[in-house]
């Protein structure tokens, strides 16, 4: 079945290139990424490490040094707009739009960057879609490959340089992708305690009624099979915002 992705997040992020391949520098790549839509992902076809190549290339191009003592992590932000949209149902739509409209105002805000950085953990193929142009608008500063059925980064070492951050973690899906990134920062960071962001975290919407969490409780609940989170470790993405904006 043809997976159906949103036309509208372009346009809500500053893009006007038709989807699903929102960035026009990889407008070559769409098949490949309609491909990946469809199929949960891109494989390792030669095709494949050709375009994961591309990306690489296209960060080294773009990416800022981070060397504020904090971490913002937005583990896969798009999923749900890319590959699930098909599954967003009258009943949960609005909690998309929460959580859309809290993600869009932390890239947005003016934080300041000697406090704190912007990672994003992102799959070969929707950084080709969109997540690309986040990091050429200087909306995220660098970006970490990650399997396409994860959210752990192909090489967990890759995290190295921001072991002694503390981390500020948000994006989906909560129950898979957002526990083994979590699980993963968790293995090589130094700082054991990562914050949550508790509305800045999005649920699988083909399993869940309510897309975002409904309480501090249930997000702790979700995400916390992959590493340890207390009720102290969670916060808002208003919280943050206030805490790191210039």
């Amino acid at each position: 079945m043809e997976k159906t992705y949103s036309p509208d997040i372009g346009q809500r992020v500053g893009l006007t290139n038709p989807g699903p391949v929102f960035n026009g520098r990889f407008s070559h790549r769409q098949k490949l990424v309609l491909d990946g839509l469809n199929n949960f992902g891109i494989g390792n076809s030669p095709e494949s490490k050709n375009l994961q190549r591309e990306c690489q290339e296209h960060r080294r191009e773009f990416k800022k040094a981070i060397d504020a003592p904090n971490l913002i992590v937005l583990v896969h932000p798009f999923y749900t707009w890319l590959n699930h949209f098909d599954y967003v149902t009258p009943k949960n739509r609005r909690g998309l739009e929460v959580y859309t409209e809290n993600l869009l105002n932390l890239l947005d805000a003016n934080l300041d960057r000697e406090k704190v950085g912007l990672l994003a953990f992102e799959t070969a193929y929707h950084y080709t879609a969109l997540t690309s142009a986040l990091l050429e608008q200087g909306k995220i500063d660098d970006v970490l490959f990650t399997e396409d059925d994860s959210g752990r980064p192909k090489d967990e070492i890759d995290f190295q340089p921001h072991r002694t951050r503390q981390v500020y973690l948000g994006g989906g899906y909560s129950d898979r992708c957002l526990r083994s990134a979590g699980g993963a920062i968790s293995r090589q960071t130094e700082n054991k305690r990562i914050y949550v962001i508790s509305n800045l975290i999005v649920c699988p919407p083909s399993s869940a009624q309510f897309i975002l969490p409904r309480n501090k409780q249930e997000a702790a609940n979700r995400v916390s099979a992959g590493f340890q989170v207390n009720p102290q470790d969670l916060v808002t993405a208003k919280q943050v915002i206030a805490k790191f904006k210039s």
